[in-house]
């Protein structure tokens, strides 16, 4: 099962605040009605604090159609219209009217923030952090335009500066949970998970129910390990936003990392029974129910997640392997193959697709596979064991048998090293390298000593090599081998062996191999030809057999 997929919540910051300066006095000037303006400017600021913005908007229209005198009261009420603007979605009306009013007020340094913060809003991140950098260079006091400065410095990536910024911030102004929770998160950025943690503790000092603030430092926790502590937060966070899918969801996580992965199912189901449409939440539990054996459900929750989100490469894994458990293998190398162009790096995607393709007699694809494996993990014993067999069923015995010694270099556990030497030796004899395959086969066997096959190859191993070749140990039953143990015998006639298989062809393919063998021993090689070239017609390329009679084959100038 590869790893499961874990969002992370989306965290709030602190709402970006327009600055609203009080319009300063100005001597009267020629103009329509500057007492008037100047009321209807005044209204206007109003408004926009009573959260009207467009009334705001229309009376600011008005105090500077009639004519509103001085400058700066001029340029404070560009920069009031822009506030309104932007408030009701006019991003470059906006961005029109703070530039006016910086520049008819270039000392006006609310007018710089303010277009600092339609430039954040429009995803221009750059011209953002010089607007509120010269905000601050106005006035080195002003602390919204410190707190939006280290806010844009952390989304540009400069966590230091952004965490610098914000202990400037909370010098001058105070404790204050957003500058804690936004300089925890610059902390975090920077690999500093115990200051992180100080920040998200003090930020919830100030305030013990926010939501943000305890999700966040359950992601800390459950980051750090501790997956107690990080669902102590997620259930207070539940309690505190009980229509919010996100708590449950990450409660599901922590549940799953503290092994109670019934909890954890219940847990994605109260998230999606809040909110259907979290693509995360359908695949983690579709996840939990394939571990349970209940395959069908599994398949469901990931044909509904990837119907939500169709590029989602974790959920087509995952259902790969809910396909392939309820028979359908082709459905499976589907998913993984549309999963690898989305997602080629994605963990255990290339060892399922391997194994997928080893199961289904397709060996180049398998090599090529546990390649990719192999390139993330040299040291990977199964992708190498792996690899030699599908490399020696897919006619290369050279490669199979250097991916067998550098299994056996790696020192591995009793029952692989002797897979391992069982496939070197099978891929030596494919190579004519008999006393050596003889040598590997007798070491395979010995450490497996009832395996009937290995015993019957490395027979015929040292027939080739002129060694004295004992006949295998006879069967302990009439099942398959044991006619292949009675030939080798001399129990059983060569003519009678294909009988013996039926109408299996990975047995025919076997027997036939065998019988080969024995006629050349015989010094019959015509004999022997036939009888290869009849193991190679069954075309049973998932045999070892198949693969050492064309060897043979070509070794005899067929």
């Amino acid at each position: 099962m590869p790893p499961l997929r874990f969002a992370t919540a989306a965290l709030v910051l602190a709402a970006l605040v327009l600055a609203l300066a009080a319009l300063p006095g100005a001597a009267p000037a020629a103009a329509s009605d500057p007492a008037r303006a100047l009321d209807a400017a005044r209204r206007a600021q109003q408004a926009l604090e009573a959260g009207d913005a467009r009334a705001a908007l229309e009376l600011a229209d008005r105090a500077l159609a009639d004519g509103l005198a001085g400058e700066e009261n001029r340029a404070v009420t560009l920069k009031l219209r822009g506030a309104a603007r932007q408030t009701l979605g006019d991003l470059p009306g906006a961005l029109a009217d703070y530039s006016q009013a910086a520049a008819l007020a270039p000392h006006y340094p609310e007018a710089f923030h303010n277009r600092g913060a339609a430039f954040l809003e429009m995803g221009d991140l750059h011209a953002a952090l010089a607007d509120f950098d010269h905000a601050l260079d106005l006035r080195p006091d002003y602390d919204l335009a410190r707190f939006n400065l280290a806010r844009t410095a952390l989304d540009l990536g400069d966590a230091p500066r952004a965490a610098r910024e914000l202990t400037v911030l909370l010098a001058h102004a105070g404790p204050d949970p957003a500058a804690y929770f936004l300089r925890a998160r610059a902390r975090q950025a920077m690999g500093l998970a115990g200051p992180a943690r100080q920040d998200y503790d003090a930020a919830l000092e100030l305030e013990p129910d926010a939501p943000q603030l305890l999700l966040a430092r359950g992601l800390l926790r459950l980051d750090q390990g501790d997956a107690a502590g990080a669902l102590e937060d997620f259930d207070r966070a539940a309690a505190g936003a009980p229509g919010s899918a996100v708590p449950h969801y990450n409660r599901a996580v922590a549940l799953e990392r503290l092994g109670r992965p019934g909890q954890a199912e219940a847990a994605y189901s109260e998230a999606l029974r809040i909110d259907p449409g979290l693509p995360d939440a359908r695949n983690n539990r579709g996840a939990l129910r394939s571990l349970a054996g209940r395959h069908a459900q599994a398949l469901e929750d990931f044909d509904r997640a990837l119907r939500l989100a169709p590029d989602f490469a974790p959920a087509l894994l995952n259902r790969a392997a809910a396909r392939q458990a309820l028979g359908d293998s082709a459905g499976a190398m589907t998913d993984l193959n549309r999963a690898r162009a989305l997602a080629p790096g994605l963990p255990g995607l290339e060892e399922r697709r391997a194994r997928l393709a080893l199961e289904h007699n397709d060996f180049p694809v398998a090599a090529e596979a546990f390649s990719a494996v192999l390139a993330a993990e040299p040291a990977n014993g199964e992708a190498l064991l792996g690899r030699a067999r599908a490399r020696l069923l897919s006619g290369a015995p050279g490669p199979a048998g250097a991916d067998c010694s550098a299994l056996l270099d790696g020192a591995p556990d009793p029952a692989r090293r002797a897979e391992a030497r069982l496939l070197r030796g099978q891929a030596r004899f494919m190579e004519g390298d008999f006393a050596a395959a003889d040598d590997d086969l007798g070491a395979a066997l010995a450490a497996r000593p009832g395996d009937s096959l290995a015993a019957l190859w490395r027979f015929a191993a040292r027939l080739r090599a002129g060694r004295p070749a004992p006949a295998p140990a006879a069967p302990q039953d009439d099942g398959w081998p044991a006619p292949l143990v009675r030939l080798a015998r001399g129990e059983l006639a060569v003519q009678s062996v294909e009988g013996s298989a039926g109408n299996d062809p990975d047995r025919l393919c076997q027997a036939r191999f065998l019988a080969g063998q024995l006629l050349l021993a015989r010094g019959e090689p015509a004999q022997a030809v036939r009888w290869f070239q009849e193991a190679v017609a069954t075309r049973r390329a998932a045999r070892p057999e198949f693969h050492a009679a064309r060897a043979e084959l070509r070794r005899l100038g067929f």
